[in-house]
């Protein structure tokens, strides 16, 4: 380890331990927010009404601008490390559970395969899916590309809110919740424990990276096995509903890992009282939305958060929102994920930040 990754250790042990820290934790990102301009070979694939199949995705196709990420997470300023996961466009859990997938004009979508109630609960991942055998093949790819240099981690993978809304439709999934509670909730802990199986394959399969693994997406590294979970679906619930139904199934997911995380859009900020009430759940990440709330706006949840969890803030930010956030927040226990536009932006906001 070089004196530069020790460095970076110490903050990231600094964050996870609520502990003083020398500076943020700093993640920077020249990709944006479309996948179609991380990736060129999405060009031939996101046609809009396409169906996408599994042998239409090729994993080689990526490798050479994985590369180009990682060689430039190298010239931007970031006290944090790249990582690497499969392809996030693709909504992996619902293809695993069933689900056909789509292409929009900048994106991948997928459409309910309306199974019933009692095939849901009885639910088993089927390790033929071509879909889940397509995983692996891409966690494999880019544990090679790696070779050690930048760790890997799992992809987005929707949490029980998403995929059931995925599976049976958003509508049919309001309605469930009140005409089936009880076999509702069995669904919710079938689809849990497919996350859960999900993860603890992944961990056969990864390297460690400085003795540690990395919350991908957010670039947040951690001295042991990470688990990183999302519940946007939760935009169309009630704060009852979310509570009655879904509150246990984040707590089931976090289970087992010592360092765990949700991503919230402010759509959801409803849920924070029950995110916050989850004792295993360490850091509640949030989007900074195109469209959505300014930070002005949105202060008084973060620092509903920051007062008991840590904080990871992930999105486009002005100089004006960090000097804010950095004279409003407790600087313990506090990550910035920044999509930036060019080096010199990144350089900027990184040393408004760390002066």
């Amino acid at each position: 380890m070089n004196l530069s990754q020790r460095f970076k250790i110490q903050l990231h042990h600094d964050f996870w331990e609520r502990k003083v820290q020398n500076q943020p934790l700093i993640s920077t990102s020249l990709s944006g927010w479309f996948i179609k301009n991380q990736f060129s070979c999405l060009d031939r694939l996101l046609i809009k009404g396409q169906e996408i199949l599994p042998e239409m995705i090729r994993p080689e196709d990526f490798i050479a601008d994985y590369e180009r990420q990682y060689r430039e997470s190298l010239l931007i300023p970031q006290n944090t490390f790249w990582s690497g996961c499969p392809f996030t466009g693709i909504p992996w859990m619902e293809a695993f559970m069933g689900c056909k997938v789509y292409a929009m004009e900048e994106s991948f979508i997928s459409q309910p395969s309306n199974p019933s109630l009692e095939e849901l609960v009885e639910f088993k991942l089927d390790p033929e899916n071509p879909w889940y055998k397509l995983y692996w093949v891409f966690m494999g790819k880019l544990v090679e590309l790696s070779a050690g240099r930048f760790p890997i981690n799992k992809s987005l993978l929707r949490g029980p809110t998403d995929v059931l809304g995925a599976l049976i439709g958003q509508t049919e999934m309001i309605y469930a919740l009140y005409d089936n509670p009880d076999k509702i909730k069995k669904v919710i802990s079938s689809i849990t424990s497919v996350f859960k199986t999900i993860m603890a394959e992944q961990y056969k399969r990864i390297p460690s990276f400085l003795g540690g693994y990395s919350m991908t997406i957010f670039n947040i590294w951690a001295p042991g096995k990470v688990t990183l979970y999302q519940d946007d679906a939760a935009a169309i619930l009630s704060p009852v509903l979310y509570s009655d139904f879904f509150a246990k199934a984040g707590e089931d997911i976090c289970d087992g890992y010592d360092y765990t995380a949700i991503h919230v859009h402010p759509t959801a900020f409803h849920t924070i009282d029950d995110l916050l009430g989850n004792e295993k759940l360490k850091v509640i990440e949030i989007n900074k939305d195109e469209g959505g709330p300014s930070v002005e706006e949105m202060l008084p949840i973060l620092k509903k958060v920051n007062n008991k969890k840590n904080l990871i803030l992930w999105g486009e930010f002005s100089k004006k929102d960090l000097v804010l956030l950095k004279r409003e927040l407790n600087p313990v226990g506090v990550a910035y994920s920044l999509l930036v536009k060019s080096k010199e932006e990144a350089e900027e906001l990184y040393n408004v930040l760390c002066s």
